[in-house]
């Protein structure tokens, strides 16, 4: 029969592990974390989003910099270009990063638009990873490192299409939704119509809601059954519409081919 240790059990097994194991822990959340990131990050935007004091990112860092894994640039830490193509470091960031770049260029390609990868934040807040900019003289291009709002943007709708319905109950009771555009829908029944949608679709699409005449879809893509990141094609809305079945096709097997190649190299136990 399953039993559940009470917490004074918990509390002795969190402490019974060795100090070392922790900062072992440790060292990986940032590499992990830096193998995702286009650009650079600073040792406070570090620490918040590790959850730990600054004093200890300090540490950290320093370590890391001093055995040549990290640089410092004006823009912060840099994870060294050589690790994060290696094929040893990011843990399952890092694999799909590896896996989506050529995939990627194709379907920039065959769209001729702009594709997007993005994952979650711990707050689910959006951050595109890597980017394919389309060929025209005229393509949707943005910076990499910048959180954006999930409800707003198709690679944030696709992420909170793939979650329990108590995590997205809790999303919408810790988010406020305001209006980014004129398009920006913050009726929150509205928005989980979509994301059953989406849900049962494999993609969503949306027009003009984070940036005035951008429109988009993206599709998720999953390992072992949840929604690691999605993927997007982005493009200005006056060639987007007339192209969409095209560029949903595009997406959604993009897609399926990165969550293919990702469970085969980590298969669920």
């Amino acid at each position: 029969m399953r039993t559940t240790p009470d917490a004074s059990q918990g509390d002795k097994a969190a402490a019974a592990i060795p100090a070392s194991v922790k900062s072992a822990a440790r060292i990986l959340d940032v590499l992990e974390l830096m193998a995702r990131l286009g650009t650079g990050i600073r040792l406070n935007e570090l620490a918040r989003q590790l959850g730990i004091p600054r004093s200890s990112a300090s540490g950290l860092m320093a370590t890391l910099a001093q055995r040549g894994y990290v640089e410092t640039r004006p823009d912060g830490f840099h994870l060294i270009s050589n690790y994060r193509t290696a094929g040893w470091v990011g843990g399952m960031t890092g694999a799909l990063l590896r896996i989506s770049q050529p995939v990627m260029r194709q379907l920039a390609e065959q769209t001729e638009e702009s594709a997007f990868l993005g994952m979650p934040e711990p707050d689910l807040s959006i951050r595109y990873i890597s980017k394919e900019t389309g060929h025209s003289p005229i393509s949707y291009d943005v910076e990499l490192n910048v959180e954006r709002a999930a409800y707003s943007t198709t690679i944030g709708m696709i992420v909170l299409a793939g979650l329990s319905k108590a995590a997205l109950d809790r999303y919408f009771k810790t988010h406020e939704l305001r209006a980014i555009t004129p398009h920006t829908v913050v009726d929150e029944a509205t928005i989980r119509q979509w994301l059953a949608q989406a849900k049962e679709r494999g993609y969503v699409t949306m027009v003009d809601s984070n940036v005035l005449g951008a429109s988009g879809v993206a599709a998720p893509i999953t390992v072992n059954g949840s929604v690691l990141a999605g993927l997007a094609v982005i493009a200005p809305t006056s060639r987007f519409d007339p192209r969409r079945d095209h560029i949903i096709r595009c997406v959604v097997a993009a897609a399926a081919d990165i969550s293919a190649a990702l469970h085969r190299q980590h298969p669920s136990p």
